[in-house]
């Protein structure tokens, strides 16, 4: 039991940190902001390229940007 707690801190200690500290060094989290827009119906916010809304699922019919096949109904 001592024996594997003591390689797994040392594995821990030499391999994981090290790691971690080189990766948020070379990629950092770059968070880019999503576009909203209201839905016409419940008025929730919902992101801007969505295709149905997430509370009522009403399509967002006649937003600029999106495509006429999309709104068509089969």
């Amino acid at each position: 039991m001592n024996s594997f707690v003591l390689i797994a801190a040392v594995v821990h200690f030499a391999v994981v940190v090290p790691v971690g500290r080189l990766q948020d060094r070379f990629q950092p989290v770059k968070t880019v902001p999503v576009k909203k827009a209201d839905c016409p119906e419940c008025l929730s916010c919902v992101p801007a390229a969505a295709t149905r809304c997430a509370h009522c699922t009403t399509e967002p019919a006649g937003r600029p940007g999106f495509p006429a096949q999309a709104l068509q109904t089969r």
